[in-house]
């Protein structure tokens, strides 16, 4: 399913306010993705400055031209406008792990490059794996460890399973995710 990039000016509270009640009375709730409930890759300065307050959405493409209308509509009332509008190509970010143990390196294992959502696609995969039987012994405060795992990668794929995978990851120990990049025309 496509989506578009939405860039509404306007008090924050407010467009996210009337975005979920726009979604909810349109039925279809998942419908859209508000700045504020992603970790979005951060705007430039010269960007912030020129647009003043706003909030950029993820708008499933069945809903975007209700929602624009719906926002035209508002306008008036209460100061929303339409700044751009785009469609979404991809959604991208970048994914790093560093584990101690072999079981755990497994499970980044899969997690990183197995059990991915249908559409997802890894870039940039980078892994990393040393192993030093002389240093094995008591690891809790080790300054070394016997073993060592190392992942980097960039994921990039439709807009839900990116979001999905994006909010699974960052719940994982031992990884770190970077913010979702949007890639768009």
């Amino acid at each position: 399913m496509s989506w578009e990039l939405f860039v509404v000016k306007g008090d924050k509270e407010i467009v996210r306010g009337f975005v979920h009640g726009f979604v909810w009375g349109a039925g279809d709730p998942q419908g859209v993705f508000c700045e504020a409930e992603l970790d979005l890759e951060r705007e430039s300065l010269a960007s912030l400055l020129k647009l003043g307050p706003h909030q950029r959405l993820l708008v499933r493409a069945n809903l975007a031209n209700r929602l624009a209308e719906a926002l035209e509509k508002a306008h008036q009332e209460l100061r929303l406008e339409l700044k751009e509008r785009k469609t979404i190509v991809e959604l991208l970010f970048e994914a790093r792990a560093r584990v101690f143990s072999p079981e755990l390196a497994g499970q980044i294992k899969k997690s990183f490059f197995s059990e991915l959502p249908p559409g997802v696609e890894v870039r940039n995969k980078e892994e990393e794996q040393a192993q030093d039987n002389a240093a094995r012994g008591p690891e809790l405060y080790a300054p070394v460890h016997h073993f060592e795992y190392r992942a980097t990668c960039t994921f990039a794929g439709p807009v839900e399973a990116i979001v999905a995978l994006h909010r699974q990851l960052a719940g994982l120990d031992f990884v770190e995710v970077g913010p979702l990049r949007i890639g768009a025309r």
